[in-house]
Order: C-alpha cells, then structure tokens, then sequence
C-alpha cells in the first residue's frame, strides 16, 4: 500500500516505513489559437506534457514551470522538442545533467 502525506510535505511509503521530500513539479503549457485548431493545439500540448513527464525522475525540488509553443513546434520531430525541452531544464536548474 502507497499513502502519499501532502500535510508536513513527506511522501510515506507504508512498505519501507521510510519518509523523503516529495516533489513539487507542476507543468502549465500555453498554446495560442494562430497555432492551429482545437485538436492540433491539444495534440501539441499533450506531447509537451509527456516529454515533460518522462523528464520527471530527474527533476527535483519545487518548481512552477510554464511552457509557451511556438508555431514551430507542430513541425519539430518528438526527440527535437526533448533535447529543446531537456536544455531549458538544466540551464534553468531544475534537471540535473
């Protein structure tokens, strides 16, 4: 069984009995409506939120982090954007290397 104990910002692991920081990682990604129509936008910002997720594990720390597309982005190859993505975390701090 997993609990997760948002109250004094310990994540309890019930198995282990051993409590740790919980990360505080939120993603917001803004696209404007010139990108595209309503699906082409979300399928964009779905992929964002994805390479976002995958990158997880190797953020740490608190963060609030909002990501703007570009027009450009609805071209760029999946690897592209996470490379693109990858070296904004680490130049910002917030994916170690």
């Amino acid at each position: 069984m997993y609990v997760l104990v948002h109250h004094t910002g310990l994540e309890l692991d019930t198995r282990a009995a051993r409590q740790s920081p919980v990360k505080d990682i939120r993603f917001a990604v803004m696209v404007s409506r010139g990108f595209g129509k309503a699906h082409v936008r979300n399928w964009a910002k779905r992929r964002v939120r994805a390479i976002c997720r995958e990158m997880l594990n190797a953020m740490s720390g608190t963060a609030r982090i909002i990501i703007r597309l570009d027009r450009d982005a609805g071209t760029r190859s999946y690897q592209y954007e996470k490379e693109i993505l990858r070296s904004l975390f680490v130049k910002a701090g917030i994916v170690r290397k």
